[in-house]
């Protein structure tokens, strides 16, 4: 299937830029006349009927697919760009193949490239959603410090994790999914239509807001589960307990529908009513985070993510996460 891609569509018009236009009609000969497909970016795709060939190529929309491509996640990667930068442009290919909904540059204190070219960077991202059939184009964020990233979305939802080369207690990336899916489960919280089969809680009436989690001992680092009240789920639930809700387990925040800033890709999935689950995380430079910048994340509700006993460079690392999610949720 050929995609095309386009950012002017409206009143039942798609108009193809310049360097698009081209390929269609001087590449690949399409005429007034043919029909093509066309990707808005934002999830969608439009079949439409070309009605001019010149230096933009003017279609009539027939058809319009939401959700085209789409994934059943939400998944920010904050990854430190690499000193070559063809590295950095080889994760973003790759991840975009396979799903993530938004990337961020930032620069740690061991950094050793500290300026990216945003305009080639923003190709290869839209290169890659078109060849792997996909709607929505991940969004590039402004580059910022590690510290800054870590201000920024500490007040979001979702789980939030930070790979690094450190000795402690770390979660799984499978465990930490399951943190996910279980708030976007929870009953008041998100929905989640692509687990369906999540069980209902089966907490005891009067623990409103609250949800049945594992045992603490089994949530690897969340070292404060002590303040957890006294288990108060009804029987039948042997190895849970009552926590509070989501939004007020360390480590974890809730996750709340269509956020005020939301990007365009997820105004179109909370117009659709889908909330999934919401992973971020956090990937540092060759030479690792520095201390305070791990002791920054963790503070800010971050959790140590191990992605293995390997130790992988920054965007192996950062493609083995996206992987990891796009293969198990």
């Amino acid at each position: 299937m050929e995609l095309f891609y386009s950012n002017n569509i409206g009143n039942g018009i798609c108009t193809l830029a310049e360097e698009e236009s081209r390929h269609c009609s001087k590449v690949l000969r399409h005429v007034p006349g043919d029909t093509i497909n066309v990707i808005d970016g934002c999830g969608s795709m439009y079949r439409c009927t070309i009605m001019e060939c010149g230096k933009q190529v003017i279609c009539n929309i027939e058809e319009q697919i939401t959700g085209f491509g789409a994934h059943s996640y939400h998944l920010t990667m904050a990854v430190c760009p690499t000193k070559n930068i063809d590295r950095y442009e080889w994760f973003l290919e790759k991840a975009t193949e396979m799903g993530v909904d938004v990337v961020v540059p930032v620069i740690g204190e061991h950094s050793e490239r500290r300026i990216i070219k945003p305009e080639r960077l923003e190709k290869i991202l839209v290169s890659a959603a078109k060849q792997s059939l996909k709607g929505a184009v991940p969004v590039l964020r402004e580059t910022v410090t590690v510290k800054e990233f870590i201000r920024n979305v500490a007040p979001l939802p979702g789980v939030k994790l930070i790979a690094y080369c450190g000795e402690q207690e770390k979660v799984t990336l499978a465990e930490a999914i399951a943190m996910a899916q279980e708030l976007a489960c929870a009953p008041g919280g998100t929905s989640c239509p692509e687990h369906a089969s999540c069980p209902e809680p089966s907490c005891a009436a009067g623990t409103s807001g609250a949800v049945c989690c594992p045992a603490p001992s089994s949530v690897p680092g969340v070292s404060d589960v002590a303040s957890y009240p006294e288990p108060s789920c009804a029987a039948g639930t042997s190895g849970a307990v009552c926590c509070p809700a989501p939004s007020s387990v360390p480590g974890v925040s809730d996750v709340a529908s269509c956020p005020e800033q939301a990007d365009a890709a997820e105004e179109v999935l909370c117009a659709l009513g889908k909330n999934f689950p919401s992973i971020t995380i956090l990937i540092g430079p060759e030479g690792d985070f520095s201390p305070a910048e791990v002791d920054t994340a963790i503070a800010a509700g971050f959790l140590p993510l191990t992605l293995g006993t390997s130790r992988l460079r920054t965007e192996t690392a950062a493609v083995a996460a996206v992987a990891g999610v796009y293969f198990m949720i």
